[in-house]
């Protein structure tokens, strides 16, 4: 029996023994096991961050998007300046605007906006207009009790019929007559004048004046002791038009008139007549 118990407790001894490595191999399993289980604790934590920042990012691109939409939808749309169906311009109002005509066989005035628009009327050089409304190239005005369109390359802002001199600061205004005028300065002077300006009307005389052009009068610029010389030469003077302490204007009217422009030649008086020291 001493035998039997001997050989039994050697036996729970070895199972104890088997047990208790059995223990020591799952804790260094468990042990072996922990870094791993950290790398992927880490590694999960990491794609949990990813997707949270993802998901927000989303969000707030929809809520963007959202809200960007809404501002569209609540905008109000500008009408559109173009006649989408005829591809033309559409009329905008114009505040007052005052133009000058300055087509010297004067400008028609149409019934539409458009080239071949029927004419009303025909418009003189040198008409003021006020605009009403505009529409591309074309202004929108009211003459001579006819309402219609005219062309805007053939106006101007400032009156054409008004002349002034940069150089010694006078002008002179024309009547509408003279639309082809122009005011030349002589590019040489004598002793007895400052400076010499011609002013010449288109002719059709240009057998006579190959140039096309005909000198109608001169303005004559002169120091004062200049013109007190001239005046006591015993010579005819020009005629005086002002005298200022610097210098002294004065006009002679063409000694010869092309047939064409001999009607004209009495508006010289009134020309000469609209002087004014600027």
């Amino acid at each position: 029996m001493d035998k039997v118990k001997k050989e039994t407790l050697e036996e729970l001894m070895k199972k104890d023994g088997v047990d208790s490595a059995a223990e020591e191999n799952k804790a260094d399993a468990i042990a072996l096991d922990e870094p791993k289980r950290r790398t992927w604790l880490i590694v999960l934590l990491s794609v949990a961050g990813t997707l949270l920042v993802a998901g927000g990012a989303y969000v707030a691109y929809q809520s963007y998007k959202a809200s960007n939409q809404l501002n569209n939808e609540e905008k109000i749309e500008t009408p559109a300046t173009q006649n989408s169906e005829q591809g033309v311009p559409a009329p905008t109002s114009a505040s007052a605007q005052i133009i000058y005509t300055n087509a010297p066989e004067g400008l028609n005035l149409r019934q539409t906006a458009d080239p071949a628009g029927q004419v009303l009327k025909i418009i003189p050089f040198g008409t003021n207009l006020t605009v009403t409304e505009t529409q591309g190239d074309w202004y929108k005005v009211e003459y001579d009790s006819a309402t219609g369109w005219c062309a805007k390359l053939y106006t101007q802002a400032s009156d054409p019929l008004v002349y002034k001199n940069t150089d010694y600061n006078f002008q002179l205004t024309f009547p509408n007559t003279w639309s082809t005028y122009t005011v030349v300065k002589r590019s040489t002077v004598d002793a007895g004048a400052t400076a010499y300006y011609d002013v010449n009307l288109a002719t059709t005389d240009t057998a006579t004046y190959t140039s096309g052009v005909a000198p109608m009068f001169v303005i004559g610029v002169y120091t004062p002791s200049q013109w007190t010389t001239l005046s006591n030469s015993g010579e005819p003077a020009p005629t005086l038009l002002k005298q200022t302490s610097d210098y002294a204007f004065g006009y002679s009217v063409a000694q010869a008139t092309p047939t064409d422009l001999a009607s004209l030649r009495a508006d010289v008086i009134t020309i000469a007549a609209s002087f004014q020291q600027l």
